[in-house]
């Protein structure tokens, strides 16, 4: 049996959609259709070859997350897959671990994030999951109470392409403060209208985008996509609806929920406190809680650094990292809500967790007293867990809005 060998990506971007397809069972998609053609960093990409033949593959995406207190740079890890023919030879965990070792030797970015299906494959790489996120499905014409201000919003229909700009500016300040959430720069605004999970066969229609305006300025925005089926039985299956008001918020949801010849309106994802959940109380709509987005400190110091922290804290850390060795070590994290440093000490350690419970807890969707209460942080000093987990919590849950 021929050694795999792990390097950079050689054959370019096509021979990785190909890869794709064999793995995940469908036909990549080419072209427009395709949202990482425009993201695809070859100089990030890893793979794994079997003599000539392309057999795994590892990215990273350039990301701006919003973390507790500002923004962080992200290592957006994406396209991973290893070919059905070589599944159980230990591809994935080579390219995750040359991959992580690559973004410490590089002093890139402290923190990585994925979102996957697959709790236990990425678990092990020591990728904690990190926030919940509901899916809805709303039967149609389910009634929004009255909220002031909706009846002046003027709603209008517009090309994609022609309003990427405004409506990148609309999200970026709808989702300001919002952990889990990126910052849509130039190269990433067109992934607005293009998300992932729309990639599968069915009758959609392409994707229709909807201005929410007020007073001459764009207030809101909504991308959403039709799938007939005939009867009355269709399906409007929304991609993203946000708005710097409620009013035009509501006013979106109104147009959306109240299409004709649709059955019901399904939305993959809202942040757990989106005010759609209340404002939908009585009308029934079937919810999932979900939980697909990981964090992975890969530089411990830096990352928990680069946050703030709701009330002061001053604790010695005693992490455990099987994959990152580095990180492997006692850190005193001293901050508060203008700042923070964290640096390895010898000091007597407070607490005690494996570094996938310090992803979980890095944005603040769980907090550390309750993974303590889940066997999966130890408090070796008395009196030390309760502040150190109020500390690491934030007044906005986190929220995935964007899939890579």
């Amino acid at each position: 049996m021929a050694e795999i060998e792990i390097r950079e990506l050689s054959d370019g971007y096509p021979a990785v959609r190909e890869l794709l397809s064999l793995s995940f069972g469908f036909e990549w998609p080419d072209g427009p259709g395709d949202p990482f053609s425009r993201l695809f960093e070859s100089r990030r990409s890893l793979a794994a070859y079997d003599g000539r033949d392309l057999v795994g593959h590892a990215g990273i995406l350039s990301v701006e997350q919003r973390v507790p207190g500002g923004e962080v740079p992200t290592a957006g890890v994406a396209l991973c897959a290893v070919l059905p023919t070589h599944r159980r030879r230990g591809i994935l965990s080579g390219l995750m671990r040359r991959q992580l070792a690559g973004l410490w030797e590089a002093g890139a970015e402290p923190v990585a994030a994925l979102t996957t299906s697959g709790a236990a494959i990425y678990g092990r790489f020591g990728y904690g999951p990190a926030s919940r996120q509901i899916a809805v499905d709303i039967p149609r014409g389910a009634a929004l109470p009255p909220v002031e201000g909706s009846d002046d919003v003027r709603l209008r229909y517009a090309a994609p392409e022609t309003v990427r700009a405004v409506c990148a500016d609309v999200h970026d300040a709808a989702t300001a403060g919002r952990p889990g959430t990126i910052r849509y720069t130039s190269r990433w605004r067109r992934q607005l209208e293009n998300d992932p999970s729309t990639m599968t066969p069915g009758w959609r229609s392409p994707v229709r985008c909807v201005l929410a305006e007020r007073g001459g300025a764009v207030t809101g925005f909504a991308y959403y996509r039709a799938e007939t089926a005939g009867d009355g039985d269709g399906a409007v299956e929304v991609d993203r609806v946000h708005a710097t008001d409620l009013a035009s918020y509501v006013a979106l949801w109104r147009l959306l929920i109240g299409q004709d010849l649709m059955a019901t309106t399904r939305h993959g994802g809202l942040a757990v406190d989106d005010p759609l959940l209340v404002l939908l109380s009585e009308a029934e709509p079937t919810a999932m809680c979900l939980s697909d987005y990981r964090i992975r400190l890969v530089d411990v110091g830096r990352g928990l650094a680069a946050r703030t922290y709701t009330v002061p804290v001053d604790v010695v850390l005693e992490v455990r990292d099987e994959v990152c060795p580095w990180n492997g070590r006692r850190w005193r994290l001293s901050g508060d809500a203008g700042g923070a440093t964290c640096e390895p000490t010898t000091a007597a350690p407070d607490l005690a967790l494996d570094v996938r419970e310090l992803g979980s807890a890095y944005l603040g969707g769980h907090s550390l007293a309750a993974l303590a209460r889940a066997g999966l942080v130890r408090e070796l000093r008395k009196g030390a867990l309760e502040p150190a987990s109020l500390a690491m919590t934030h007044t906005v849950p986190p929220w995935r809005d964007t899939m890579f």
